[in-house]
């Protein structure tokens, strides 16, 4: 009981905090690399414990699964992106508020680096 209630709070912390700090730190796009993420998850003091929640927002599911033997707390990816998308806020990501770039939760193109 206790256990699902500190992960919903988690969820909560990482789905306010990290897409806006990866956001500024990296610049907008759909992914952001495993180091840009356990970067910003230090820096805005998110527990480590729970990565995965930052992994299955900002990762494809092929990469979250390359490391799911790395993450203390590894939770399954449908379930830790489902559990952050219920408190992440969408708005528009750019100036001109067009359906295309609404979607809150962007990162940087690893293709193409700052």
């Amino acid at each position: 009981m206790f256990g699902a209630l500190l992960e919903r709070q988690v969820a909560k912390r990482y789905a306010r905090k990290l897409g806006p700090y990866l956001r500024e730190g990296w610049g907008a796009s759909e992914h952001y690399t495993p180091a840009q993420i356990r970067s910003a998850v230090s820096r805005t003091k998110l527990p480590q414990k729970y990565i995965c929640f930052g992994y299955a927002v900002f990762l494809p599911e092929d990469a979250f699964d390359a490391l799911v033997n790395e993450m203390p707390a590894p939770i399954p990816y449908l379930r830790a992106e489902k559990m952050v998308g219920r408190y992440t806020r969408w708005q528009p990501s750019s100036a001109s508020s067009n359906p295309e770039s609404t979607y809150g939760v962007v990162g940087i193109n690893p293709d193409n680096p700052p």
